[in-house]
């Protein structure tokens, strides 16, 4: 009778470990703000050290670690397992960061020990600390996914990036779960109950402070009136395909679009304007459009003296391409939109150079004839450069793959436009790096902007996973955020990393809103991620001398 009743109860915690597990997958694997606010605070708290009490007394736990975690990644960056436009070799690049990141927290995993001492739960959540910003050093790196968006659910626990940035986030998720851990594994221990409680609730603690003291400081009645359009275009409508011409839409059709969202506002002017990443195709100053037919275009939108609005013909508005023939250009129809709502207005265009080609945001300002310019410093690898393109066969064989055009060139500096509040510019996923939004900030930026594409992952959830770097990047240094997708998630973000306003990742259509100004001092900006990965290094080197010196 005593073995039936030892057997029954070694199966029983089998089974509530192995629903720990299950139950740990859940809470961790959808516990971010692209799929829920409440199971990331949860997960945040305790989502880990469930799988980690599950798992702690099992022999060969680093291959069943491996597997768990690579199986959360799997959930955590599916999106790039789309391969409607990428094709299948992007599977191949899903499978490699899954199982990558289920290493590197495997690896982690095998260094907690019981007794589970103070030094070491500050040493296992630096060595994570370490292992997410090793992401950053292949290619232009993988920084999408760290474990501090579990806390950028929360508008008061999202605060807590103002001291140490997203890294930062990553370190306080990954420790408050190893305090979890220990208590979990003394669940009559009120001690370590109470230390883990207190820890877990205080990024929410210093979020609600931080957002009284600041906020009563700011001038709520001081707003700016912006218009993010978003063109909600497919690939094949926005750019001519072989495989899709019925589904091409003309430029000047687009730009028409353009013009019927504006007007749809109700709006008869603005302080900015932005237009999303590559919003048309072409070039800038590429002279492509009829002259004549964007007269026509005009008068009948906005009469006869609705043509003050052109720019003088000369470049790079206007190219006269015969005697008394003239073609104008994209960087023409922005000035004119700018000068038609006496706005500044940011838009995306590529840029041809001698030098090369550049993605780039170019910056416009009502009654100008000067044209101020970003180029994209941060390329994407394959979409946007070739990487070993030295070798002829790479070259060739990812040209010939995804129909690719000459490659990008990176821009090597930030830039600040000075409108009527300083205005710091990023394309696409360079909002997704800390420390170039951060250098953005530094340069004198009051607000951000960030102009992008999310089409190429359809039916995914990159639009909301790449809203949530944003809005931490927001919260990181005290400014407010603009964002216009050409499908994505265009909407505005406040200085605390809260939604003002947002847009339908599929609409189209212009959004106009009143954005509040100011901007608020944070100890990020002021020292950014070196003090994460020095505090990091440091408790990780104490870890490892004193695991040294055990017998």
């Amino acid at each position: 009778m005593a073995r039936k009743l030892l057997q029954n109860l070694r199966d029983s915690l089998d089974r509530l470990n192995c629903l720990k597990v299950v139950v740990a997958f859940f809470l961790v694997a959808f516990g971010q703000p692209a799929w829920s606010d409440l199971l990331s605070m949860v997960s945040a708290a305790i989502g880990y050290a469930l799988f980690w009490s599950a798992i702690l007394p099992l022999q060969r736990r680093f291959w069943v670690t491996f597997g768990w975690f690579a199986a959360v990644q799997a959930v955590q960056i599916g999106w790039i397992s789309a391969t409607e436009y990428m094709g299948l070799g992007i599977l191949f690049v899903y499978a490699f960061l899954i199982l990558s990141i289920g290493l590197q927290f495997a690896w982690m995993t095998s260094f907690i020990r019981l007794p589970l001492s103070w030094m070491q739960t500050l040493g296992v959540a630096g060595f994570w600390v370490l292992m997410e910003w090793m992401r950053l050093i292949p290619l232009t790196g993988f920084p999408w996914n760290p474990a501090g968006f579990a806390l950028a659910g929360n508008s008061y626990s999202i605060q807590f990036a103002a001291l140490l940035g997203v890294y930062g986030l990553s370190f306080w998720v990954i420790w408050v779960n190893l305090l979890g851990l220990k208590a979990l594994l003394e669940p009559t221990n009120k001690k370590r109950w109470a230390a883990w409680a207190s820890f877990a609730l205080f990024p929410y603690a210093f979020g609600f402070v931080h957002q009284t003291v600041w906020q009563s400081r700011l001038d709520s009645k001081n707003t700016s009136s912006v218009a993010l359009v978003q063109t909600g275009l497919k690939p094949e409508e926005k750019e001519y395909s072989r495989s899709e011409p019925s589904a091409y839409i003309a430029p000047i059709a687009q730009w028409g679009m353009i013009l019927d969202d504006l007007d749809k506002t109700g709006e008869r002017s603005f302080d900015l304007i932005v237009l999303p990443e590559g919003v048309v195709p072409f070039n800038a100053a590429r002279a492509y459009y009829s002259l004549e037919a964007v007269e026509t275009i005009w008068k009948h939108r906005y009469g006869e003296s609705g043509l003050n609005d052109f720019p003088p013909l000369e470049e790079p508005f206007a190219k006269e391409v015969a005697p008394g023939i003239w073609r104008v250009t994209n960087a023409f129809w922005a000035q004119s939109l700018s000068n038609r709502y006496q706005a500044e207005l940011i838009a995306g265009f590529s840029c041809s150079e001698q030098s090369g080609v550049y993605n780039s945001a170019f910056y416009f300002s009502p009654g100008q004839t000067t044209i101020s310019r970003y180029d994209k410093q941060i390329l994407v690898p394959v979409g946007e450069y070739i990487p070993l393109g030295n070798f002829s066969i790479v070259k060739q064989f990812v040209t010939s793959q995804y129909e690719m055009g000459e490659p990008f060139k990176p821009g090597n500096e930030v830039k600040i436009f000075s409108g009527k509040r300083p205005i710091g510019v990023s394309i696409c996923s360079e909002e997704t790096y800390s420390h170039l939004v951060r250098e953005i900030r530094r340069a004198g930026a009051e607000m951000f902007v960030n102009i992008t594409n999310d089409v190429w992952f359809p039916e995914t959830r990159l639009p909301w996973h790449h809203f949530t770097h944003g809005k931490i990047r927001a919260a990181e240094n005290g400014v407010s955020l603009l964002r216009s997708c050409n499908m994505g998630v265009t909407g505005a973000v406040d200085c605390f990393g809260r939604n003002i306003q947002l847009f339908s990742e599929q609409a189209s259509g212009a959004l106009p809103i009143h954005l509040p100004s100011g901007s608020i001092p944070t100890l990020y900006t002021m020292w950014g991620d070196w003090a994460i990965f020095l505090s990091s290094g440091l408790f990780v080197l104490v870890l490892l001398i004193r695991k040294k010196k055990l017998p």
